[in-house]
């Protein structure tokens, strides 16, 4: 099993990109997805991945930025050697938003490809809630755009859904998966295994679905590189008694 962290998991070490790859090489994740670059060059993150024998999965970046700066872009992330860009989120619980959202990813996602590059869109939980006129963003989305989704299991099951249902349901639309925990009393992320979340069965969902898991732990507590730890160690465990189950 081999796994990479979101790295808005350990935002509270945001600064110092060669500490955090160090730790997350120490628990064996393989590749992590950007969720700020923090003011740093494309070549001087390439040269933390590469000493530390990481690679990039894919970078959150804002659809203003994209909007503002397309050619920017593009050329920071093909430096990065980074190929996917998710969009973190938008202001889609209005309907003007939502399809100025879609105007901007059908204006985008063609140049995207023509660059070689993939553009996604990661969702929370109000993609699934009805906007005042009933208008539900997540099928706008699915239904108007050709956008790829990057899952976040714990939002689609916060939002009361079934996540390993949800992704079988639209796996033509996706190719990153967020494999998160939390709780469903609160607004609250939690390390893997000390959730409300199923995210074992997303785990092997994922393997099953040859999906790459990206993890994410938002709680910081006691800071995001323990969280970090945390994880890997739930993920070792399941891989550990998949193993022993194998062998008899």
């Amino acid at each position: 099993m081999e796994y990479g962290l979101q790295l808005y998991s350990v935002r509270d070490f945001n600064e110092d990109f060669d500490y955090c790859f160090s730790r997350l090489n120490e628990f064996k994740y393989k590749f992590v997805e950007f969720a700020s670059t923090a003011g740093k060059t494309a070549d001087e993150l390439k040269a933390l991945l590469e000493k530390w024998d990481m690679t990039v999965i894919g970078a959150h970046v804002s659809a203003d930025d994209i909007v503002a700066d397309f050619d920017g872009v593009v050329k920071f992330h093909k430096a990065l050697g980074n190929t996917n860009i998710v969009i973190p989120a938008y202001h889609i619980r209005h309907n003007e938003g939502l399809y100025r959202l879609v105007e901007i990813i059908n204006e985008y996602q063609p140049k995207f490809e023509a660059e070689g590059m993939k553009l996604h869109y990661h969702n929370h939980e109000d993609e699934f809630k009805p906007n005042k006129d009933g208008t539900v963003p997540f099928e706008v989305l699915k239904n108007e755009t050709n956008v790829l989704f990057e899952v976040d299991t714990f939002w689609v099951f916060y939002a009361g859904l079934d996540p390993v249902a949800f992704v079988k349901e639209n796996i033509d639309r996706i190719e990153l998966l967020h494999i998160k925990d939390g709780l469903t009393d609160r607004r609250e992320g939690r390390p893997l295994g000390e959730g409300k979340a199923p995210v074992k069965d997303c785990v092997n969902m994922a393997l099953e679905l040859d999906l790459p898991i990206i993890v994410e732990s938002e709680g910081l507590v006691p800071n995001g590189i323990m969280e970090a730890k945390k994880c890997y160690k739930f993920l070792r465990k399941m891989d550990e008694e998949k193993s022993e189950a194998q062998n008899g």
